[in-house]
């Protein structure tokens, strides 16, 4: 079970130590435990990507930060370890089908956005290729997110022009898009 001998030090006294957390006796318990726990968790945590020496090295450091938290003997510590990994484990899966559901939901909600995003970038690139190069290229810059100045500065020409030639843009694919997908009337609505 545990093996003192490796600390010339009798289980009473190595539990006093521990429990004032003397740092010496404290990796002693941490050491003389170790093998048998690591065992557990690597059992509990099989298949997982959780690493059990990551498991038990946060427990000890809970045990350490918690100085009201004292034991008895090192099987009331090592029982104490043990339910600690089993928590950690039920935890663990807890929070997995907490994150599953939210990314099943975004993915929903994404596959549903991302379809209409195309749908309506197909279609307004479609139209765009109907107007003037000058009045498409000004208004996909506009919709990337290029401010009047940016666009009025890499074409040479007035901020005030820009934003015309924008409007003329806009309102020539409303005319383009009559007839078509409401959605697409929509969007060219929020761009305005």
């Amino acid at each position: 079970m545990c093996n003192l001998k490796k600390t010339n030090i009798n289980e009473d006294s190595l539990i006093l130590l521990f429990n004032d957390r003397n740092p010496d006796f404290f990796g002693s318990v941490y050491n003389i435990l170790y093998r048998e726990l690591h065992y557990y968790a690597n059992t509990v945590f099989f298949n997982t990507q959780v690493e059990p020496s990551d498991i038990i090295h946060d427990i000890f450091i809970k045990i350490w930060s918690n100085n009201e938290l004292q034991f008895k003997s090192l099987l009331s510590i090592k029982l104490y370890i043990f339910t600690a990994i089993k928590n950690n484990y039920k935890d663990y899966y807890k929070h997995l089908s907490i994150v599953s559901v939210h990314q099943n939901e975004k993915i929903n909600q994404l596959s549903y956005d991302e379809i209409i995003e195309s749908e309506l970038y197909i279609l307004i690139e479609e139209q765009m290729k109907m107007l003037p190069f000058e009045w498409s290229e000004i208004l996909k810059m506009y919709i990337d997110g290029w401010s009047y100045d940016d666009i009025a500065e890499h074409f040479g020409k007035e901020k005030r022009t820009i934003y015309n030639i924008r409007q003329k843009a806009i309102t020539r694919l409303k005319e383009l898009t009559t007839g078509l997908k409401y959605t697409l009337s929509i969007f060219l609505l929020t761009i305005i």
